[in-house]
């Protein structure tokens, strides 16, 4: 398995993404959150029913206005007791800190620029991976308004990203898948004996 984390601090959501190699289909396991205190006052601006969400457990909130990046690094370490991860990426400079206490933690992290030619090779393989309907999810509604906000841009050479300008609502949790996709390419994962849990 590999993740990508997608982080904000108060306005946007943060999400993290876990692709598992299951063989014939890749299955993609996310985690979503949110400040309880900004949900409430921008859910019908973001056009996503982020409060009823987390009441059926699908976004955690956070209490107050801020991410509680603690719960991230929790979250990813039960993801790396749960499954053989092999990489994490990471906007490095959205870190805060929270390198350190992975590397100490023993987690495979590294940091990922979020510049289009290092985030094209893993939005393309997520988009091969769909194209070809490879890529199965536990029905997370969350993942999939984000998809369905997504646009991407292309440059001259063919490098591909996801534009938040050109998206309409939250697309972070398909910002995580994507560069969970990169982490994917980067790291040889045939003849895994992981075995999805979904």
């Amino acid at each position: 398995a590999v993740v990508g984390i997608d982080l904000s601090k108060s306005r946007d959501m943060s999400s993290v993404a876990c692709l598992i190699d299951g063989g014939d289909y890749t299955y993609a396991l996310c985690w979503h959150l949110y400040p309880e205190e900004n949900a409430k006052e921008r859910e019908r601006e973001l056009m996503m029913p982020i409060m009823k969400w987390g009441m059926e457990g699908i976004v955690e909130l956070c209490e107050g206005r801020v991410i509680d990046y603690k719960r991230v690094i929790e979250y990813v370490d039960s993801l790396c007791e749960r499954y053989q991860v092999k990489r994490i990426y990471n906007d490095p400079y959205c870190m805060s800190g929270m390198e350190q206490d992975m590397h100490a933690r023993g987690l495979p992290i590294f940091g990922l620029p979020q510049r289009i030619q290092e985030l094209s090779p893993g939005t393309l393989k997520v988009e091969e991976l769909i194209a070809a309907g490879k890529l199965r999810h536990n029905g997370d509604p969350c993942l999939r308004m984000a998809c369905q906000n997504a646009q991407a841009f292309t440059d001259i050479t063919g490098n591909v990203r996801l534009d938040k300008k050109r998206s309409a609502g939250l697309i972070d949790p398909a910002m995580a898948l994507c560069i969970a996709g990169r982490a994917f390419v980067d790291e040889d994962l045939q003849g895994s004996d992981v075995c999805p849990l979904l």
